[in-house]
């Protein structure tokens, strides 16, 4: 259950680095790579690594299908499918970063002070 959970996270970040390289920025993806490791210690501060990267990365591709937008809306080319599509790939970011709050992950990633852990979990139900 908890790879699902987690699945959306691991494509997210592959395909930013997908981004990355064909962007010409693959100093960046060694170290996004190896941090999909940090997935496997139970932490809290993991948790909340992985929330910002994905709000971090939905931010970029919300900026990307702006900038791209505007170019091809001043180059007299078709913009609104890639507009959706890249506003889609910001909402998937979104959504797997929420994912991170969900119960199974908050019980497998104790979480510290701003945040409920499994303790405060369990007296909610």
């Amino acid at each position: 259950m908890r790879f699902l959970l987690l699945a959306p996270t691991v494509l997210c970040v592959l395909v930013f680095c997908a981004s990355l390289f064909r962007s010409g920025l693959v100093i960046l993806i060694p170290p996004l790579l190896i941090s999909l490791g940090l997935m496997f210690f139970k932490s809290g501060v993991v948790a909340r690594y992985f929330q910002l990267l994905l709000l971090g990365v939905a931010a970029y591709w919300a900026f990307r299908a702006i900038g791209l937008g505007l170019d091809r809306a001043e180059e007299g080319a078709p913009w609104l499918r890639m507009a959706l599509i890249l506003g889609g790939v910001a909402l998937f970011n979104l959504l797997a970063a929420a994912l991170w709050e969900s119960k199974p992950l908050l019980r497998h990633y104790p979480r510290g002070f701003f945040s409920p852990g499994p303790e405060e979990l369990d007296a909610e139900v």
